[in-house]
C-alpha cells in the first residue's frame, strides 16, 4: 500500500511541477518578447525552477510518507500477529491523530478478542473435564454424521481414537446407525445394542439426541454388560435354586401324603420316613450353602486375614471327611512340606475352602483311591495349596465353568453323592475375599487337582 502511495505522490509532484513550468512558459513567454529577453534563457530558468520544485516536492513527500509508514507497518504487523493467534501483540501508538486512534481501536479489539478466547478456552477445558469424568461414553457428530468430539470413556471402550470416523465405523451396529440417521433428521431415540468393542462383546444402552439447528448429534452410551450379565446370573440362580429346592420338596410332599393316607406296612413307613429325612438333610445342606455363598459375596461381610498355621487347617479339613473316606477305603495324605508354613487367610474361610475341596475329592474318587493335600511354591511370597484326587477327572469343556453356581459335570451323579452344585462357587468367592486365586487342572482317567493360591505370612507376622 505504501509503495503505491509513494508512486502516486511522486507522480502528483512531477505533474504539478510540469504544470508549473508550462504555466510559467505560457505566462513569461509573451512577457519575454515584450521585454526583449532571450526566450532560451527563460526556458532554462524555467527548467531549473521546475527541477527544484520537483526535488523539493519529492523530499517533502518522502518525509510525509515516512511519517505515515511506521505506524501503518506497526498496524500491519499487529493485525498479522493477531490473525496468526498471537493475542499478546499490541501497537501502543500514542499519537493524537487518525492513525493513532485507529491503532488504539485495534489494541482494544485485540484485548476483547483475547478475553473472549480465554473465556472460550476455559469453557472448553471445563467441558472436556466434565466429559472425561463421565462414566458413560459420549460422542458428538457433525451434520454429515462424522464424529468431532469424544470423551475418555469412549476411547477406553473403543480401544482407539475415533474422531473423524462415522458413528457406524466407530461402533458397528445397524441399530445405532439407524438411530443416528434418525437424530440427524431431528428425532430423539434410545436403543440397546450388542456389539464387539476392542476385543470383547459389550451390551450398550444408547441415547441419541439431535443438536439444535441440525448441527449434529450427541450420543451417550452406557455400558450395561455387567448389569446384563448380573441379571442373567440372577435369573439363572433363582431358576436353579428353585429347581434344587423343588425336587426334595416334591419328594417330601409325596412321601408325607402317602403316609397321611394310612400306610400300615411298617417297612414302607420306615422307608418313607427315611426318604423324608434324607431329602430334609439335602434341603438343609442346600440352604446352608446358599447362606455361605451369600456371606462370601456380601461386600460388608468381614474377613479377618491373618497368619494361619496351614498344617492345623489341613488336619481339621481331613478329619471332617475321615468317615466318608473310610467307607470307600480312600487314603487321605498330607505333604510334609506343609508343616510350619503359615499363610495369610481368614481362618473360617480357609476351613470352608479346604473342607469343600477335600469333600469333593472323596465324593468323586472311586474306592481305594487317594486324596492328597500338598504344597507347591508359586512366585515370590505365594504358595499353591493343592488338593489332588485319583478320580475319573473332568473333561476339558467343563473346566472353564466348574466354579459357576449350580454347575455340575454330571448332574445325576452329583445329586446321588449329595452335592448341591454350590461348593466350588463358595471356594472361589472365599478364596478371592482372602486375596487369593483358585484354579483347576484335570485329566480324564487320571484325576483332578484344585490349586488355591495364597500369600505366605512373613516371619514377623
Amino acid at each position: 500500500m505504501l509503495s503505491r502511495l509513494r508512486a502516486r505522490v511522486y507522480f502528483t509532484v512531477a505533474a504539478a511541477a510540469a504544470l508549473l513550468v508550462g504555466a510559467a512558459w505560457l505566462i513569461l513567454g509573451p512577457i519575454s518578447h515584450s521585454l526583449h529577453h532571450d526566450a532560451a534563457q527563460l526556458v532554462s530558468y524555467g527548467v531549473v525552477v521546475g527541477a527544484f520544485a520537483i526535488l523539493l516536492g519529492v523530499v517533502v513527500s518522502e518525509a510525509l510518507i515516512r511519517s505515515l509508514e511506521a505506524p501503518v507497518r506497526d498496524l500491519q504487523r499487529v493485525v498479522t500477529a493477531l490473525a496468526a493467534g498471537d493475542q499478546s501483540a499490541r501497537i501502543r501508538n500514542v499519537e493524537d491523530d487518525e492513525l493513532g486512534e485507529l491503532s488504539r481501536t485495534v489494541d482494544r479489539m485485540a484485548t476483547q478478542i483475547g478475553a473472549r478466547l480465554d473465556a472460550m478456552s476455559a469453557e472448553e477445558a471445563q467441558l472436556r473435564t466434565i466429559l472425561d469424568s463421565m462414566v458413560e461414553a459420549v460422542f458428538v457428530t457433525d451434520p454429515e454424521g462424522r464424529i468431532i468430539l469424544t470423551n475418555a470413556a469412549l476411547q477406553r471402550l473403543a480401544g482407539a481414537r475415533v474422531e473423524g470416523r462415522t458413528a457406524v465405523e466407530a461402533i458397528r451396529s445397524p441399530e445405532l446407525h439407524d438411530a443416528v440417521a434418525l437424530a440427524l433428521r431431528g428425532v430423539e431415540s434410545s436403543v440397546q445394542i450388542e456389539t464387539r468393542m476392542a476385543t470383547e462383546s459389550r451390551v450398550l444402552a444408547a441415547h441419541i439426541s439431535p443438536l439444535p439447528q441440525g448441527s449434529g448429534v450427541v450420543t451417550v452410551l452406557h455400558d450395561v454388560t455387567d448389569l446384563k450379565l448380573a441379571d442373567t446370573v440372577r435369573r439363572d440362580f433363582v431358576a436353579n435354586a428353585s429347581h434344587e429346592l423343588r425336587t426334595p420338596l416334591t419328594a417330601i410332599r409325596g412321601f408325607a401324603e402317602t403316609l397321611a393316607g394310612g400306610v400300615q406296612d411298617p417297612v414302607l413307613v420306615s422307608r418313607f420316613v427315611g426318604r423324608i429325612l434324607e431329602h430334609s438333610v439335602r434341603m438343609q445342606r442346600l440352604v446352608d450353602d446358599l447362606m455361605q455363598l451369600s456371606r462370601a459375596e456380601a461386600p460388608d461381610e468381614t474377613f479377618v486375614v491373618e497368619p494361619i498355621d496351614l498344617s492345623t487347617a489341613v488336619a481339621r479339613a481331613l478329619r471332617s471327611v475321615e468317615a466318608a473316606a473310610a467307607k470307600k477305603r480312600i487314603k487321605l495324605q498330607t505333604d510334609q512340606a506343609i508343616a510350619g508354613v503359615r499363610v495369610l487367610a481368614d481362618e473360617r474361610a480357609l476351613d470352608h475352602v479346604l473342607i469343600n475341596l477335600a469333600d469333593n475329592g472323596v465324593k468323586y474318587t472311586p474306592e481305594e483311591g487317594s486324596v492328597t493335600v500338598r504344597l507347591r511354591a508359586a512366585e515370590d511370597g505365594w504358595v499353591y495349596i493343592e488338593v489332588a484326587d485319583t478320580g475319573g477327572g473332568i473333561a476339558a469343556p467343563h473346566l472353564s465353568r466348574i466354579f459357576e453356581r449350580f454347575y455340575r459335570v454330571d448332574p445325576g451323579r452329583s445329586r446321588d453323592v449329595g452335592g448341591t452344585g454350590l461348593g466350588l462357587a463358595i471356594v472361589k468367592h472365599l478364596t478371592q475375599r482372602m486375596g487369593g486365586e483358585v484354579s483347576v487342572e484335570s485329566s480324564l482317567g487320571v484325576g483332578t487337582v484344585f490349586r488355591v493360591k495364597l500369600r505366605v505370612a512373613r516371619a514377623e507376622s
